[in-house]
Formats: C-alpha cells, structure tokens, sequence
C-alpha cells in the first residue's frame, strides 16, 4: 500500500530525499508521492517532522475484461504481491 502526503505538508522536503525511489517530488502546495513508484518503505514517514505522510488505503485492481493474462505484472510488482 503506497504511502500519501496528507493536507498538513509544510513543504520542508525532507521526505524527498529519504525515498530510495524517488516517488516523492514537489506538487502544487505540497510534496506528492506517485503511488505506482512507492515500495511502502516507509522512509518518508519516518523522516517527516510534522507526521503528514502515512500508508494509503487504495490499492490497484486487476481489470480481468482486459487482462491478456501475459505475466507483465507480476515480474513488475517489487513485492510479489501478484501471483496466478
């Protein structure tokens, strides 16, 4: 589960520097993290001083009307989270 930059960002960027993927970068007002890039490492989290990063609720759906079933995403996923 990617982990988010909540409303309460001061845009210090601490967090940035602490991805070892470099997910995070600088949106409009606050830092954003891109979720498809986010390992849920948790380092930006810890790195916040003001606590406004934590773990998201959404997570990626497999669309099983258009799946070709070709394997792409599962050599992809850095966690093994998808299986046959």
């Amino acid at each position: 589960m990617a982990y988010v930059i909540g409303d309460a960002c001061i845009s210090c960027g601490s967090c940035a520097g602490q991805c070892p993927v470099g997910a995070i970068s600088e949106g409009d007002g606050k830092f954003e993290i891109d979720g498809s890039v986010c390992i849920s490492c948790g380092s930006c989290a810890a790195q916040c001083p003001v606590q406004a990063i934590a773990q998201g609720d959404a997570h990626y759906e497999i669309n099983a009307d258009t799946c070709i079933d070709c394997g792409a995403c599962e050599a992809q996923c850095p966690v093994g989270a998808i299986s046959e």
